[in-house]
């Protein structure tokens, strides 16, 4: 697929005087001409590879060391976090593609959506909904009542914000008890809705709950990967990051800057500390300090 590169930023950015020519991005494994391409390590197999293409750029750390023939067929980058710089130069320096205007939505004329926000075909946005500027509605999306999404977010294809939790009771129980089983049970209907803060990013398929009475808040640069549930009144704190398949129950905090593996689970109303890092398919029971490492089920702490 080619991709329309901002020539000028990239080359004002890294101080470049020659002829920029890239015009896709391709992988150590597989690197192309006229690519973008960044190298965390090398071997021998990889500098034959990259001996056999011109003109792309890549992005290396400063210690590495490549071929003449490498160095003078293409055009190398030196930094100190080349996977970061190539995440940079996709997210700003391409050149915006011009969007076309879809018919096949249902979007409530009671919602407020700014005018540089691009809503994808199929996608479903209920009354009292507010949206902010640049933001990606992805295709297939439904965005429920009571939800308030920032700047520059993006919400990927398929997911629902703003549904009602799984808050529930039994109609035979006389007094509340954490796991109800008497009688049938009853759904409580839920008014707080969804805050999404800004430059946020939703993967595919996931669900955001509607808070009960206090809304779910999602702050500035989270980002879930695909099937992540975030459950009723979770707060996601600044910056942290869930991978695919997490779940996370009603009412948990997750810390600023804190990864959660896959597949893990959180306990309702757990509280997880800041940068903290939960491990592939980990059940957290209990609250968690900041600068924390978990594993298992149920969680031990990492000591490594």
């Amino acid at each position: 697929m080619k991709i329309n590169f901002n020539i000028q930023k990239i080359k004002k950015k890294f101080d470049i005087i020659s002829d920029i020519k890239i015009n896709k991005v391709s992988s150590i494994i597989n690197p192309k001409n006229k690519s973008l391409i960044y190298i965390l390590k090398i071997n021998q197999t990889f500098i034959s590879h990259l001996s056999k293409i011109k003109d792309a750029v890549i992005l290396i750390e400063k210690d590495l060391v490549l071929s003449n023939k490498i160095l003078n067929n293409n055009i190398i980058i030196k930094c100190s976090n080349p996977k970061l710089q190539f995440i940079k130069i996709l997210n700003e320096m391409l050149i915006p593609e011009i969007k076309t205007k879809y018919k096949e939505n249902k979007i409530n004329p009671k919602s407020k959506i700014h005018k540089s926000t691009i809503i994808e075909p199929f996608v479903f946005i209920d009354e009292n909904v507010t949206i902010g500027k640049n933001c990606i509605i992805k295709t297939g999306v439904k965005i429920f009542n009571r939800v308030k999404i920032g700047n520059n977010t993006i919400i990927g294809p398929n997911s629902v914000i703003g549904y009602k939790g799984f808050g529930i009771d039994r109609h035979l129980e006389k007094k509340q008890t954490k796991i109800p089983m008497k009688g049938n049970p009853i759904k409580m209907k839920h008014f707080g809705g969804v805050v999404i803060g800004n430059n946020v990013d939703i993967g595919s398929i996931n669900t955001v709950c509607s808070g009960a009475i206090d809304p779910t808040i999602i702050e500035d640069y989270v980002v879930t990967d695909d099937h992540v549930h975030i459950a009723h009144n979770c707060l996601l704190k600044k910056g942290c990051a869930l991978t695919a398949s997490v779940q996370l129950s009603g009412g948990v905090q997750v810390g600023e800057n804190t990864w959660v593996g896959p597949s893990s689970s959180i306990m309702q109303k757990v509280k997880i500390g800041k940068k903290n890092i939960i491990g592939i398919a980990t059940t957290i029971y209990r609250d968690t300090p900041n600068n924390t490492k978990w594993l298992g089920n149920p969680a031990r702490k990492v000591f490594a």
